[in-house]
């Protein structure tokens, strides 16, 4: 994380990696349509690099459009971003994991990617409180 906020001051713009958590990323959001809205962006796959593309689609978002946005990761047993984590069907003992979900609890949107997770009980059930408020969900 450091070598991104030292490459971003480079660029003349040093708040933008500055996470709430080592787990997470936040961008604050600028003026825009989207000021005072919170969007929080999902990376849980192992295939596509969703995990290099929301931060990026997050930057956009919250620089070019005012949102305010989290970026939420699947993370291994270290807490580390891993897209070599096997897929349920492949080690059904493994049990996914993705900190910071009750950013979901004042979201305003969720974009999200995802592939064949194995989540815990306590994190599905944050899931299932944000699709019954019936807020927009893009996946």
């Amino acid at each position: 994380m450091a070598l991104c906020n030292e490459l971003a001051a480079q660029q003349g713009n040093p708040e933008v990696v500055a996470p709430q958590a080592d787990l997470w990323l936040s961008n604050p959001g600028s003026k825009g349509p989207g000021k005072g809205k919170h969007v929080v962006l999902i990376a849980a796959e192992q295939e596509y690099r969703s995990e290099q593309s929301m931060p990026m689609l997050a930057k956009v978002l919250s620089s070019h459009h005012g949102f305010d946005c989290t970026v939420l990761f699947s993370v291994n047993e270290k807490g580390e971003v891993d897209p070599t984590v096997p897929a349920p069907f492949k080690d059904k003992t493994k049990r996914h994991n993705i900190p910071g979900l009750d950013h979901l609890k004042k979201a305003d949107c969720v974009i999200w990617i995802s592939r064949f997770m194995h989540l815990p009980e306590d994190q599905m059930q944050r899931f299932y409180d944000y699709f019954d408020s019936g807020k927009p969900l893009i996946a």
